[in-house]
């Protein structure tokens, strides 16, 4: 009896770890509507956590879904990206513009713009703002 009810509790352990991964895979990545046309997308935390979410597909299904014609992605409350997930972001950037979405990025940190630089990638015509509510009031008014 007892072995069946440490093999039962083993399974329902891991049923509820991968139910508690796949909600938080699903949270990871919110696109947040600010108006019909325009959305943001805050990175907050260990960016590196997104490196296994499938982040690329579902930022640009949030971002057709939403019908959204300009994304905001906020990196203010991202401490550190490394150099893969940079990539992945610019990476990200491009795929989106390729869907006719134009994209803003805010609250770059030194750290990745130098990261940025150094892998190469051409940010001259993405728009960026140092602070949120800037790249919003900017982008209402248009």
């Amino acid at each position: 009896m007892i072995e069946l009810f440490t093999l039962y509790y083993g399974q329902v352990s891991e049923a509820q770890s991968q139910a508690q991964k796949m909600l938080i895979s699903e949270l990871s990545t919110p696109v947040i509507s600010i108006s019909d046309t325009m959305g943001v997308l805050p990175l907050i935390g260990q960016v590196d956590d997104y490196k296994n979410s499938d982040f690329a597909k579902k930022v640009m299904l949030q971002a057709k879904e939403l019908n959204l014609s300009c994304l905001i992605i906020d990196l203010s409350g991202a401490p550190s990206i490394d150099t893969m997930m940079t990539n992945e972001l610019f990476q990200v950037i491009k795929m989106l513009d390729l869907l006719g979405i134009d994209t803003t990025i805010t609250g770059i940190r030194p750290e990745i713009a130098l990261t940025a630089v150094q892998l190469g990638i051409d940010m001259s015509k993405l728009k960026t703002y140092g602070k949120l509510k800037d790249a919003v009031n900017k982008l209402l008014q248009e």
